[in-house]
């Protein structure tokens, strides 16, 4: 009969200790939607096969960057980082579980008339306290989520930087490339003209000596441009996700021109100097405006200050005996019969009433806050020096760097007329050859610079969110 009663009155404890058990263990459906395919490959860290990688043929700047943004290891640890965060949030918004707990206490005792004193005791135990700070807990989950996501935003926003750049800068390389290798076959040209004028009588083999040095510095000189883009090239087929670093070959830089935000469309692109002072400012306001309300590291640095007032408000929370409370229910079972048990338990605060840790998360508020201003600060910043440095480099472009290309490339055609006809020298030519060579490698710098300084607008006033060249555009 005794046995009978302890099952009657525990099976109501069991049943609760199961039922808390389960709610603590199910998953809110938030993360549960998906495809189960992927979960179960996630499960069993399967990953599934990548895509082959094609780099035979010339690579657009999308195409570029598609391959860095899709390369396995850089989309897998992106992954891995929002699905870090999501686990926190899906642990914060999970139950507890109850304890169950079994005590024997006077083993082997008896008494006079050999009656056994043993006490048994059966209690379910649950942390109720945990309602009193649970709904921040998972604020505070989903407010670091969202920092996680906006920091995976913001090195996709840099990937997509460093990319571009190193898309326009491997142009300008091959192109600097041509300009040498044109530039050797010119002075090879006018070594052979020398050679045939020192037979005559006209120059001396000084002058040769020099034409065929100049020749070989301009080999030279190609040489080591190509070199140079080769090695980056190898350097960007990795970032583009190869196993190994193997040349890759761009399209011209000339056919990808993704359009600059409207915000800065009324800004003067070239053509004289750049806007001064206050009315750059006001050019720049509505970009820097639209790059506060976007850029993926003032997002970050929002979400971190939130979570820092979450913190904040937990540490407080916690100060209160609420959050330790703990009861519990049971039977107990001794010399005297079968009854029942209730209990609860609280913290007292009177040593430790969470001082260092408010205090400490109050101090991490204000350095949020304060984090918070300083990447509104360097977002304007960036904005504004961006718009600044594409103006000069368009400017420098159109007022300098093409006119003179032009000039001299007039200049050297006459002084090679008039060397035809004996009016100058071989000294005059290697002069005009040398001016003219300078100015194309100035002409292709500049345009490089331009290119690139747009590249660096676009990212810095919309974080190439959305993308640049639009949807499914094929420049």
């Amino acid at each position: 009969m005794t046995r009978l009663a302890i099952a009657f009155v525990l099976a109501p404890a069991l049943a609760l200790a199961l039922a808390l058990a389960g709610c603590a263990t199910g998953r809110d459906p938030t993360f549960a939607e998906g495809p189960a395919p992927r979960d179960a490959a996630r499960a069993s860290g399967a990953r599934p096969p990548a895509p082959p990688l094609d780099l035979s043929h010339p690579l657009t700047l999308p195409e570029c960057l598609r391959l860095a943004e899709t390369s396995p290891p850089t989309a897998e640890s992106f992954r891995a980082r929002l699905d870090a965060a999501r686990s926190l949030v899906a642990a914060a918004e999970t139950w507890p579980n109850p304890v169950l707990a079994y005590q024997a206490q006077d083993l082997g005792l008896s008494d006079s008339d050999s009656h056994a004193l043993t006490l048994q005791q059966q209690v379910v135990s649950y942390p109720l306290g945990f309602a009193w700070t649970r709904e921040i807990e998972t604020g505070l989950a989903r407010a670091r989520e969202r920092g996680a996501a906006a920091s995976v935003a913001e090195e996709r926003r840099r990937l997509r930087l460093d990319v571009g750049r190193a898309f326009y800068e491997i142009s300008a390389e091959e192109a600097l490339a041509g300009v040498e290798e044109d530039a050797a076959r010119v002075a090879e040209a006018v070594a052979a003209l020398v050679e045939r004028r020192v037979a005559l009588g006209d120059a001396t083999p000084l002058e040769l000596e020099q034409a065929r040095a100049e020749g070989l510095d301009g080999r030279r000189r190609g040489e080591l441009a190509r070199r140079r883009a080769e090695l980056d090239r190898l350097a960007l087929s990795l970032v583009l996700g190869a196993d190994r670093p193997v040349p890759v070959t761009l399209a011209a830089a000339s056919a990808v021109a993704p359009p600059l935000p409207p915000e800065i469309a009324a800004a003067p692109a070239g053509g004289g100097a750049p806007v001064p002072g206050e009315a750059a400012r006001a050019l720049a306001a509505p970009a820097v405006e639209r790059a506060l309300a976007s850029r993926p590291d003032v997002r970050r640095a929002e979400a971190d200050q939130r979570a820092a007032e979450l913190a904040r408000d937990l540490e407080e929370r916690r100060a209160a005996p609420l959050a330790g409370v703990v009861v519990g229910a049971g039977i107990r079972e001794g010399p005297n019969g079968v009854g029942g048990y209730l209990g609860a338990s609280f913290p007292l605060p009177l040593f430790d009433r969470n001082e260092g840790r408010r205090a400490r998360a109050g101090a991490d508020l204000r350095a949020a806050a304060a984090e918070t201003e300083r990447a509104r600060r360097r977002v304007a910043l960036e904005v504004e020096g961006a718009l600044v440095a594409w103006q000069r480099a368009r400017a420098s472009l159109d007022a300098y760097a093409e006119p003179s290309a032009r000039a001299r490339d007039h200049a050297l055609e006459e002084v090679r007329r008039r060397l035809a006809s004996g009016d100058v020298d071989y000294l005059d030519l290697l002069s005009a050859e040398r001016d003219a060579l300078a100015a194309r490698r100035a002409l292709v710098e500049a345009r490089r610079d331009v290119a690139v300084e747009r590249w660096r607008l676009i990212g810095a006033v919309t974080g190439f969110e959305p993308s640049p060249f639009g949807e499914g555009e094929r420049p």
